[in-house]
């Protein structure tokens, strides 16, 4: 390889890795937003609207903890969605009931699994 050459794929790798790194934050901060900043959020301004005591506690986190599942169930529906990711589902569903099999001491074969 050429010194042309291993420049030219460093500064691609370079790339890469900042798209990457952006990819993370963006990810990152997707989950911060809504899976805290947004039930918080949600349920304050719940109470705030509504005759609901703001001194319960269990109550405002029972609230946020049923707005957290039904977010996440929104965003695996919306994300099933998409073949790729369907597909991954698929074959993560696969791999935990080949360990669940293994585990059980039965034999691997596909139609067990």
């Amino acid at each position: 390889m050429t010194e042309e050459e291993k420049a030219a794929d460093k500064e691609k790798s370079g790339g890469a890795s900042a798209v990457m790194s952006i990819g993370v934050f963006l990810g990152v901060a997707l989950a911060i937003i809504l899976f805290l900043w947004l039930p918080k959020t949600a349920v304050n301004q719940l109470i705030l609207h509504t005759p609901i005591s703001d001194d319960s506690r269990f109550l405002r986190s029972l609230l946020e903890e049923i707005l957290k599942i039904i977010l996440f169930l929104g965003y695996m529906a919306c994300t099933g969605l998409m073949a790729d990711m369907r597909h991954n589902y698929e074959y993560h569903g696969a791999e935990h009931k080949t360990i669940a099999y293994y585990e059980a001491g039965e034999e691997l074969t596909v139609e067990n699994i």
